[in-house]
């Protein structure tokens, strides 16, 4: 029994049932066409060999005929590798000499041999593929030609090329692609064809692949979802504005010519059958430069106003980059290369997000890629 503040009995009443609810839950209403295409996949089942393919293939077309993505391509891998990675030793406050001396012998070593196989290079072209191609592939291999008895190398390739030529594992969806999984779930080892499946000699090598451990494999991209073991292009949201950039600035320009190749038309409001000087509809006239010219009797001549680019041009053009760069954490004054409507206010707010990203794609590439490549020299130098 429950008793209110002055001891007397309170009548208890049996709960209510709650009707709370998500509308965007319910079935039908007016995005209910917007939302035709949402599935309840799992994370390797929705990015399956045939989606990454497709997304592959149309974000390296964009980036091979679009300005705008290629800018962005490039930009982030500036900013995220640079001229490449530099080792570093720092030794403690009251170490000696010789203990310093040894440090800073040893970065230098990592940083010629880095220098010698290209290390910034390849990071460069593994940065890129990860936003056409969704991810970055290298492999630890022996150089035959060793560099101050370090014969470690890294050799970098497509994410086509990671892929299993055996039919029962490509139909497994248990296995991701190229990919066998240990007992805690994690990649052990990698399938990797020996030749590019596009390439013209791929039908002579359509079932070769090498077995790669996983300690040996550098394999960079984001778990965008729990339990993702193959990445999805960046670019892939921006994918339609790309399209419909390209296709708005075509239709400006084929407008703009289109008016342009008119010098002039002849008009008149006479009736058809007025006091006006018959011409042929469609009759075209040459003109001379610097002449003077005489329309027929009841004519006028008049030159084609141009509406193309119209004042919303460049508008349009700002709104579809900056929803671009937006997936990428990429501000509009980084991906168009133009802060012309920006103060320093606005750049330093803008920059502090972008840097902050770049940083988190930093130890994306540390922890995938660099510190088995450092783990590994060190072990050989030692």
């Amino acid at each position: 029994m429950i008793l209110d503040r002055y001891g007397k009995p309170i009548q208890e009443q049996a709960p209510r049932p709650i009707r709370a609810r998500y509308d965007a839950a319910q079935p039908g209403g007016t995005h209910a066409k917007h939302w035709t295409n949402a599935d309840y996949l799992s994370p390797d089942a929705a990015s399956s060999p045939a989606v990454r393919k497709t997304l592959r293939s149309r974000c390296r077309y964009e980036a091979c005929n679009n300005s705008y993505a290629a800018g962005i391509i490039s930009t982030l891998a500036n900013y995220v590798v640079g001229t490449g990675p530099q080792l570093r030793l720092i030794a403690p406050m009251d170490a000696s000499d010789r203990v310093q001396r040894n440090l800073l012998k040893l970065a230098q070593a990592f940083n010629a041999w880095a220098w010698d196989i290209g290390l910034g290079r390849k990071l460069q072209a593994m940065r890129r593929a990860k936003s056409t191609d969704g991810e970055g592939f290298g492999m630890l291999v022996t150089r035959p030609k060793p560099l101050n008895g370090i014969s470690l190398g890294v050799t970098i390739f497509e994410a086509d090329m990671v892929t299993d030529p055996e039919l029962a594992a490509m139909l497994d969806p248990t296995k991701p692609e190229g990919i066998e999984l240990g007992p805690d779930g994690e990649p052990a080892r990698y399938k990797v064809l020996k030749v590019h499946p596009g390439s013209g000699a791929s039908a002579l090598y359509e079932s070769a692949a090498i077995t790669v451990p996983a300690d040996q494999m550098l394999h960079w991209y984001d778990e965008t979802r729990p339990g993702l073991h193959r990445g999805i292009p960046e670019i892939t949201p921006a994918l339609p504005m790309f399209a419909q950039l390209r296709r708005y600035t075509s239709a400006v320009i084929t407008a703009a010519e289109a008016a342009a190749n008119f010098a002039g038309i002849l008009q008149t409001d006479a009736p058809p059958d007025g006091e006006a000087e018959g011409v042929e509809v469609g009759t075209t006239f040459d003109l001379e430069k610097g002449t003077l010219v005489s329309a027929p009797a009841g004519w006028s001549l008049s030159q084609v106003k141009a509406e193309n680019p119209g004042p919303m041009h460049e508008t349009f053009i700002k709104c579809i980059v900056r929803e671009i760069g937006r997936c990428i954490d990429m501000p509009y004054a980084v991906a168009a290369m133009d802060a012309s409507g920006h103060n320093f206010s606005s750049m330093r707010g803008d920059w502090q997000a972008f840097f902050q990203s770049i940083l988190t794609q930093r130890y994306g590439c540390e922890q995938q890629a660099l510190d088995k490549i450092l783990n590994a020299w060190m072990a050989e130098a030692r």
